[in-house]
């Protein structure tokens, strides 16, 4: 059970931070709205991903 919890948040930490990269690159999604939350997500997804990636190691 907690391994599959670890995935779905990687999953979801990876789809936040693409769209927030899509968001900067083209304004597609918020039409550029905050440049700056756009940065913070993908930071914090990138932060939530690693911190997923290095829990999946510890649950092999």
């Amino acid at each position: 059970m907690a391994k599959k919890i670890v995935v779905v948040s990687l999953a979801v930490s990876g789809l936040v931070a693409a769209i927030a990269l899509v968001d900067v690159i083209t304004g597609f999604p918020f039409g550029k709205f905050s440049p700056v939350m756009d940065i913070c997500l993908i930071i914090g997804g990138a932060v939530v991903g690693y911190m997923a990636y290095d829990t999946m190691d510890d649950l092999k």
